[in-house]
């Protein structure tokens, strides 16, 4: 069974799930960064993808997760200045019909793509779309502040009524004295899911954390007689 689950690319269908002859849940990955010519100091575009009982995302493009983004280490003329965004999706349409039981979760393996029930992989998670984009100004190579934005549906279905959520984050970090770091976390947060709240509803959270490293004691080096 061990070699079988090498050697077998199929999605064997005439097998009982359970069986000595399963070779159990299998999935495939793909991604990919590329810096664009002529423009390699300024832009990379990546992608993420992974597809169930597939070999590759290349073979079952329609049947996979996606998770494309765009790059740029630095903006022109602010060259402290980054920005990044992604466009994650996992409610393509030849896995529609499944309403949110192909990825994370199948009838014969429960756990599938989770660990004790904790969804492993895209924040976007079953059949949902999403869009993330931040940017970093760089004070120095300790001291940052950044701006995010980041909102999310999910698929009506897969959730009755479907749903949104949108959140907006500020984050700074700055040395303060020596060896002590301070780090600063705010975020506002609305969201509307018919099923748990009949009204749309807002969140803000922040937190505030005090780092301390403590510098590496020398050691002391004996010559020997």
């Amino acid at each position: 069974m061990f070699w079988r689950g090498f050697i077998s690319v199929g999605d064997n269908a005439r097998t009982i799930p359970g069986s000595p002859l399963d070779v159990g849940d299998r999935r495939g990955g793909f991604d990919f960064s590329y810096r664009v010519p002529g423009l390699r100091k300024w832009l990379v575009v990546y992608n993420d993808a992974l597809t169930d009982d597939n070999p590759s995302p290349l073979s079952a493009p329609h049947r996979s997760i996606m998770n494309p983004g765009i790059y740029l280490p630095q903006i022109p003329k602010i060259p402290k200045l980054d920005f990044r965004v992604e466009t994650p999706f996992s409610d393509t349409p030849a896995v529609a019909k499944y309403n949110g039981h192909f990825f994370y979760w199948n009838s014969a393996f429960r756990d599938s793509y989770t660990n004790r029930g904790n969804l492993l992989g895209s924040w976007v998670g079953r059949q949902g779309r999403g869009t993330q984009l931040w940017s970093t100004y760089w004070l120095s190579s300790r001291n940052t502040l950044e701006l995010g934005y980041r909102e999310a549906a999910v698929d009506r279905e897969f959730i009755p009524s479907g749903g949104h959520i949108r959140d907006f984050t500020v984050r700074a970090t700055f040395l303060v004295g020596s060896g002590f770091d301070v780090s600063t976390f705010v975020q506002h947060e609305r969201w509307n899911f018919p099923v748990l709240s009949p009204r749309s509803d807002s969140d803000t959270t922040a937190s505030v954390q005090l780092t301390y490293s403590p510098k590496r004691a020398k050691m002391l080096r004996f010559r020997q007689p």
